[in-house]
């Protein structure tokens, strides 16, 4: 069996001069992020499993209103068998709308903590040697703290899917 561990640390400086993406009179920002993470990975010929966990304090001088500290957890496994793989990925993310409404939709109605877990089980079969095909379910929920008069709302997607895959040679797939 093999494991790791890796542990990192991120330090940050930023500058914002219209960090609410607002049209009127707004103050500039200095934003200072601190973020360790950490990452175990174990591995035998037939599962590989891998847990991380990374925190981003992020301190905004100027509009310390968006002070915010966000908390990512991850966990996925594999089991090989001979010709099949079963797999799950699992996430909790708990950030602010400031960071995930901005990478989404480009736009931040109010700055709310967001918390999003998510569950992804998979089932991928060898048909030969060249073709294949996975089944899996996409499930994520989404909830906001104190979210009322906001405009913004709880909720959850599903999505069950499949993929037939045909590699042509070698080096191509289809």
């Amino acid at each position: 069996a093999e494991m790791s561990l890796r542990i990192s640390m991120r330090l940050g400086e930023g500058y914002n001069n219209n960090v609410r993406l607002v049209s009127d009179s707004h103050p500039s920002v200095t934003i200072t992020t601190i973020a360790p993470a950490i990452e175990i990975k174990a591995r035998t010929e037939t599962v590989t499993a891998v847990a991380k966990a990374q925190a981003s304090i992020n301190r905004y001088r100027g509009d310390s209103d968006l002070n915010a500290t966000d908390l990512a957890i991850e966990a996925s496994m594999t089991k090989l068998y001979e010709r099949n793989e079963i797999g799950v990925r699992t996430e909790y993310v708990r950030d602010s709308t400031l960071a995930s409404e901005l990478s989404q939709t480009g736009v931040v109605q109010e700055n709310r903590q967001r918390a999003r877990t998510s569950v992804n089980p998979s089932w991928t079969t060898q048909l030969s040697e060249r073709a294949s095909v996975q089944l899996g379910y996409d499930f994520a929920q989404i909830k906001y703290e104190d979210a009322a008069g906001t405009g913004l709302t709880d909720y959850r997607t599903e999505s069950p899917y499949g993929v037939f895959s045909y590699r042509l040679s070698e080096r191509s797939s289809l």
